[in-house]
């Protein structure tokens, strides 16, 4: 009698503590998600930053890095007027030679013959690319931008519109997706009108914001 009191009360309390095992698996399970999670977005947002910000160059005067949004209030250049020099900063033979064919495809102009990068003699810009500009270049950065989102906006002190584009050895090739050619051609059409006479649409800030936005950890 005894012993079946017994043997009944051990599997009362082996039920109970199977019963009170369940919700505890449960809430360690939801944590450890919900953790990969949150370390998941962290991790993805600063390895976008760390792709995007380039090493110091070595060179004196070299500009000053802005962050990726520096030109967001900028209204941007049309295609046919941005003048782009590509720097070749890591060493890829060829490299510079066919982005800026790719640029060209895209309605952009050599600013001058594809060079070596003097500010990265070494040949080490590791990072996508930089875009540098002066203070009359920032329509045609901002326009660049666009086109090479995951390259660091550098400002600097010359004159004149035209604009650098220094290529890291992240970089890979030109090929904006369609949303961006459609934004470049209407920002072609933004001289002309509509044929009623009035100017042709072109992308608002907000749509250029969006499109220099992206993830540039892949």
């Amino acid at each position: 009698m005894v012993g079946s009191v017994k043997a009944g009360t051990s599997r009362v309390r082996e039920v109970y503590r199977r019963r009170n095992l369940v919700p505890a698996t449960v809430l360690v399970v939801v944590l450890a998600v919900a953790s990969i999670v949150t370390w998941t977005v962290v991790f993805t947002n600063s390895t976008a930053g760390s792709v995007t910000s380039c090493n110091p160059s070595p060179v004196a005067g070299a500009g000053s890095p802005q962050g990726a949004d520096a030109l967001d209030d900028q209204q941007a250049a049309a295609p046919g007027d941005v003048r782009v020099k590509v720097l070749n900063g890591a060493g890829q033979r060829g490299q510079a030679q066919l982005a800026a064919a790719e640029l060209g495809e895209l309605g952009m102009a050599e600013a001058a013959p594809p060079d070596n990068d003097a500010l990265y003699p070494a040949q080490d810009l590791s990072c996508v690319g930089q875009i540098r500009y002066g203070p009359e270049g920032a329509a045609a950065a901002r326009t660049l931008s666009i086109v090479v989102p995951c390259a660091e906006l550098v400002s600097d002190q010359r004159t004149g519109a035209e604009v650098d584009l220094a290529l890291g050895d992240d970089f890979r090739d030109i090929a904006p997706p369609q949303p961006v050619t459609e934004a470049l051609r209407a920002l072609s059409r933004q001289t002309a009108t509509d044929g009623s006479g009035a100017p042709a649409a072109v992308p608002d800030d907000s749509t250029l914001s969006a499109l220099h936005s992206v993830d540039c950890s892949t």
